[in-house]
């Protein structure tokens, strides 16, 4: 058995890094189960719902419409059945493909259908090509449904072993080769279809084995990931009776067996054997990077990622999971194949108000920044303490819409995530406006034109924009902008509006009121 450490340092802190908290991102969600996006994309995060819905949080912002609505293919949402993941094709940018994990209205069996985007960016279209189907499970249970691309453009399915009447997967699926049930399976979407087999999948050529097959030996990995930047894959396997763990397989490594039935955690089972499958404690099976009891309240274990974002440094290749029932969350580091730098991170991300109530799942944006969704209908972000903020100030003079232009914000102050974008309300319609800034505050602000001047100093101008026929505005000042413009971390900026407003006996121009932006990393 491969190296594994011991489930006695579980409680063990040894990992120093930047302070950590969480914020509330979107909330009104229906039994989150997952959390995605494409590669290309920063502006949207894509939240799936066990109810059937994929819903997109644009620019901060949840919309009401759905980005796509399976309830109509489904089974019933009810315990382990419905809509469970999401994967967007590696090149999503160009192709618009994505696929999906649902459980089928009828005989409950595991479909992985394919959709695409509709013109709209929020919008799918809704006519699917199913691509894969996966057996009814045994008893409803331990459906599995992640779905992850490879590095490799390789789409991965975790399927659990079933569940059964009895405990102990007596059905043997985790461990026969000809059952696609308690397996890793992998298969290439760009070749024939439905699906190609990938020709360096471990089993191709073997009859005792299905050829899809990646890996097996699994009870329910009901959350899994790929580490964006090396391809190695951290498989969260939810334990029965005394075990929970994360399994490790580094990238391009097929074929490894888990152990399960004979084996949950570094345990023997004690249940009767499987036909033709190695023993306990054999030199076959691979043993888990890190597992742990079930004291403390531990029950379940969800697999999250690895960050590879840019706002906390510190922890760069730190991996983060959590327990379902004790609402803990954990994070290590792999080197060598083995599991370092263990830290309890519950009291860091405790939120300043609210409470993470039932972890379901990690994921992470386009930029790496990871998030967590809680089954209450909250999603939340794991970001750093810092004191980036953004705050309106000064006021405003009316103009011929007979109200006074508001300057806002969407998005964040982090130069990493790029999403930060000026919006405006109360604007005459379809009037030129032009955003400037500077690094000095004018307050009060002073009379400009038929309105006021809020920002001091030396200014710089962006590129000018049209209100819409609204009277509403929004302008990017993402990565692009920040680049341009030599921002860094830590800046003060402040912002304003200014717009031709033809109000009699002025100077025919007005401007919104302030914004200032503390930019933090």
């Amino acid at each position: 058995m491969l190296r594994t450490l011991a489930a006695s340092a579980l409680l063990a802190t040894c990992a120093t890094s930047q302070s950590l908290t969480s914020i509330p991102v979107a909330s009104g969600l229906t039994k989150p189960l997952a959390v995605t996006a494409p590669r290309t994309d920063p502006t949207r995060l894509f939240i799936v719902e066990q109810t059937g819905k994929i819903r997109v949080l644009h620019q901060g912002a949840l919309l009401t419409a759905p980005f796509l609505d399976v309830t109509g293919l489904m089974s019933p949402p009810n315990g382990e059945f419905g809509l469970f993941s999401l994967a967007f094709h590696p090149n999503y940018g160009s192709n618009g493909r994505f696929f999906v994990f649902y459980t089928r209205f009828g005989d409950n069996a595991g479909v992985v259908a394919e959709f695409a985007v509709s013109a709209d960016p929020n919008v799918a279209l809704t006519t699917p090509r199913t691509v894969f189907v996966v057996p009814p499970s045994t008893s409803g249970d331990h459906q599995g449904g992640c779905l992850q691309f490879g590095l490799d453009g390789k789409l991965l399915i975790a399927t659990g072993d079933g569940g059964s009447n009895a405990p102990g997967d007596p059905e043997c699926d985790a461990q026969n080769g000809l059952s696609l049930l308690g397996k890793l399976l992998r298969i290439d979407v760009d070749g024939a279809l439905p699906y190609a087999v990938p020709a360096d999948n471990p089993f191709v050529g073997n009859p005792a084995y299905r050829p899809e097959i990646w890996a097996l030996g699994l009870r329910h990995p009901w959350r899994y990931s790929v580490d964006r930047l090396t391809g190695d894959l951290y498989v969260g396997d939810v334990g029965q009776a005394s075990r929970e763990e994360i399994d490790f397989l580094p990238a391009g490594l097929g074929g490894l067996n888990f152990g399960w039935n004979s084996m949950e955690g570094d345990l023997c089972t004690g249940y009767a054997p499987c036909a033709g499958a190695p023993p306990c404690l054999s030199s076959s099976f691979t043993s888990p990077v890190w597992h742990f009891p079930h004291t403390l309240n531990h029950c379940a274990v969800i697999g999250g990622n690895v960050y590879r974002g840019c706002r906390i440094p510190s922890l760069w290749g730190a991996y983060f999971f959590a327990d379902y029932c004790s609402r803990k969350i954990y994070s290590f580091e792999v080197a060598g194949g083995v599991a370092v730098n263990f830290a309890d991170r519950t009291a860091q991300l405790a939120p300043s108000s609210g409470t993470i109530t039932q972890i379901t799942a990690f994921g992470e944006d386009a930029n790496g920044e990871l998030y967590i969704c809680d089954r209450t209908g909250k999603l939340w972000q794991i970001v750093p303490v810092d004191d980036c903020s953004i705050a309106s100030y000064g006021s405003s003079n009316v103009n011929s819409s007979g109200s006074a232009a508001l300057i806002g914000a969407a998005g964040t102050a982090s130069i990493c995530a790029g999403d930060l974008s000026l919006t405006d309300s109360q604007l005459p319609p379809n009037k030129t406006c032009l955003a400037f800034f500077s690094d000095t505050q004018q307050l009060p602000c002073v009379p400009f034109g038929n309105g006021t001047r809020c920002v001091g100093g030396a200014v710089r101008r962006m590129p000018a924009a049209t209100s819409s026929a609204a009277g509403t505005l929004s302008i990017p000042f993402g990565a692009a902008q920040t680049a341009l413009y030599g921002i860094t971390e830590n800046d003060t900026l402040y912002f304003q509006i200014w717009f031709r407003d033809p109000t009699a006996g002025g100077s025919n121009t007005n401007t919104t009121n302030g914004l200032e932006v503390v930019l933090c990393r």
